[in-house]
């Protein structure tokens, strides 16, 4: 697959289940990315990739124009324990 392709994530599996919209510290796209990749049936993704798919989630970055975007990410949220 291409640098702008998805790949499809398992069923009941998604970043709207681990990740929650309310604000308590940012985290930067490449950091969740590699926690995405190291979580039981996670896989590698591109930092575009994962990008793309947490704005398809409705999660808005900081700031688009970083390499790294950052995301506004609970510190409560089961996917970061």
């Amino acid at each position: 697959r291409g640098e702008g392709s998805l790949h499809p994530l398992p069923k009941g599996r998604g970043i709207r289940d681990p990740l929650r919209s309310r604000c308590n510290k940012n985290y930067t796209s490449y950091a969740l990315k590699n926690l995405f990749e190291q979580t039981p049936g996670g896989f590698f993704i591109t930092n575009k990739q994962f990008k793309e798919a947490m704005v398809r989630c409705n999660f808005l970055p900081v700031n688009k124009n970083k390499l790294n975007w950052e995301f506004r990410i609970s510190l409560k949220s089961p996917g970061l324990k």
